[in-house]
């Protein structure tokens, strides 16, 4: 089985409208589990390997799909965090090849990240105070 996350805000009948858009391609959910954190939820679906590239399609048309090995942030909500993000990684020879923001709420930001490496992304982030976002 093959994992796809993903973190919506959450609205009645999301699994629902998750459930059904994988039904209409034929697209088989092996597993699924969801967590509410405060306003958002996260969404573990497992499909067949087969049907993985097929489900991603599907799903990051409608929603904010994290791929298996994202990272995902918190920052605060203010201009020059992003860019003290990037040095801090960059500073280490960490290419950053996807960002994606989340969420916003109270003052703070939710960034998915794809990088070089990111255990060692990870690492280095929390060393310097970021927040990791387990899922």
């Amino acid at each position: 089985m093959r994992e796809i996350k993903i973190i919506e805000r959450y609205r009645p009948y999301l699994l629902l409208d998750i459930s059904y858009e994988l039904a209409k391609e034929n697209i088989n959910i092996e597993s699924i589990n969801s967590t509410t954190l405060g306003e958002l939820v996260v969404i573990n679906l497992y499909v067949d390997p087969e049907d993985y590239e097929k489900a991603l399609k599907v799903l990051e048309s409608n929603y904010k799909v994290i791929k298996e090995n994202d990272l995902v942030v918190e920052l605060e909500d203010k201009p020059g965090e992003l860019a003290r993000l990037l040095k801090i990684l960059s500073q280490e020879g960490i290419d950053v090849f996807s960002t994606d923001v989340v969420s916003k709420k109270g003052g703070k930001v939710y960034l998915s990240l794809t990088t070089s490496d990111n255990a060692k992304a990870a690492s280095l982030l929390s060393s310097k105070g970021y927040q990791l976002v387990v899922l």
